[in-house]
Formats: structure tokens, sequence, C-alpha cells
């Protein structure tokens, strides 16, 4: 994703005649954006302006180069790239025609297991829900899911249970 900011924004750049090295950092804090680029410091000299003005003349452009899922904000001299959720689930999953997903597995999830033999707690709640939503993920992403819930209801532990009761 990286590469393709900075291959976009180079775009740009150059239909401008504006000639800068493009580099793009994940912020450290995620308030401001999913990427950052330093862009603002080369472009004030070339442009002679401050870095945020300099910044703001290619901001429309970058706008419609990359489309309304794609959103700048001006931080310092800073470029704050932040990507909407649309763009994240559907263009984000591929760039270029690549898929990020090399190959689809069939997998077989096994996300609860109650135990008859023990009271039941949040816990078997908690992962009843989480396993629910890991599947949920893996059949988005192309792969084949099998789901099992385990209820013991054999075995030792039964017997055990059956002695203890009786």
């Amino acid at each position: 994703m990286k590469e393709w900011i900075a291959t976009g924004v180079q775009t740009v750049l150059k239909s401008k005649n504006i000639d800068s090295a493009v580099q793009v950092a994940v912020p450290p804090d995620s308030s401001l954006g999913d990427l950052a680029l330093p862009l603002g410091f080369a472009l004030a000299k070339q442009l002679k302006l401050s870095p945020p003005h300099a910044l703001a003349t290619i901001i429309p452009d970058l706008e419609a180069f990359f489309g309304a899922d794609v959103h700048f904000s001006i931080h310092g001299g800073f470029l704050n790239i932040r990507f909407s959720d649309a763009f994240l689930w559907t263009d984000g999953m591929s760039f270029s025609g690549k898929k990020h997903i090399k190959k689809s597995h069939s997998v077989l999830l096994e996300y609860v297991s109650a135990n008859p033999t023990g009271p039941l707690h949040i816990g078997h709640g908690r992962w009843a829900v989480m396993g629910s939503i890991i599947a949920t993920l893996l059949k988005e992403t192309g792969h084949q899911v099998h789901t099992e819930f385990y209820i013991n209801d054999a075995g030792k532990q039964i017997e055990k249970l059956y002695t203890s009761v009786n």
C-alpha cells in the first residue's frame, strides 16, 4: 500500500512539474491518519511557501487522482492520509490486480468446547463470539470454513459426573 501511495503521489507531483522524493511512513499517532508523508518541507523550498501552504496546493490534485475514499490532511509539514472503511474492505484487499491472500485454504475451526462437568462461565460465551467472528473473516477472505462447536457428552469425565450425582 505504501508503494501504491508513493507512486500515485509521485505521478501527481510530476504532472505539476515538481521534483521531490516521496517517502511514506506510518504516523506515530494513529489519530493523524493511516499513513504520513514528510513532503511539505521539500515542497516548501521548491514552491517558496510554508510547508502547510505548499501541501495545500497539491491536495486537490491528489484527491482527484486517488478518489473520494482516500482523505488527505495537513499536520505541520506532513501530508496525512486516511483511508475510508469502504476502501479498506474493497480496494484495500488488492493492488495492481494482485490479491494479498495468495491461496484459499480449507479450515476447520473449533471455537467452543463446553464442558458440562464444570460450570459454564462468561469465557464460554466470549469465545463463541470470537470464533464466529474469525470464521466470518476467513470466509470473507476466500477460505472454505467448517466450524465445530463441541459439547463434551461422552467419555471418562461424563462417567465421573454420573457417579458424582448418583
